[in-house]
């Protein structure tokens, strides 16, 4: 793969385009499985534990966004997962999940003439992959 650059960077529900989202990031993780061995006190590494997937989203309050914005604050609410989250690299690559839960959303308006951000956190539970 090429060396990528965001301003290609899209969040999409399934092929449907996620209005006014600017920012994602994605913390892919995995926890040491350790332990002492028979006769030792030192604690050993024995592998690898189970991927940990969670990220950030963030952009600007679009609440007409009647198939996007609406959906993930829906799904918050409601705590349900979405099972066609895509985070965009560029026009064809993209991070999915198939049951992703969004464990915060925020908003924040001031008294200025500015527009109101939004931003969110996910856990990804099922099926995370680049495609």
């Amino acid at each position: 793969m090429a060396t990528q650059t965001g301003i290609d960077a899209v969040v999409k529900l399934g092929d449907v385009t996620v209005l006014d989202l600017a920012t994602w990031s994605i913390s892919d993780s995995k926890a040491p499985i350790t332990g002492a061995t028979f006769g030792s006190t030192i604690t050993k590494v024995h592998g690898m534990g189970m991927r940990e997937i969670s990220g950030s989203v963030s952009g600007y309050l679009n609440t007409s966004d009647s198939t996007g914005q609406i959906l993930i604050e829906a799904a918050y609410i409601a705590g349900t997962p979405l099972t066609d989250f895509r985070l965009y690299i560029n026009d064809t690559e993209y991070y999915s999940g198939t049951a992703v839960y969004i464990s915060n959303y925020n908003t924040e308006a001031t008294a200025e003439d500015a527009v109101i951000p939004v931003s969110f956190d996910f856990s990804v539970s099922d099926n995370w992959t680049r495609a």
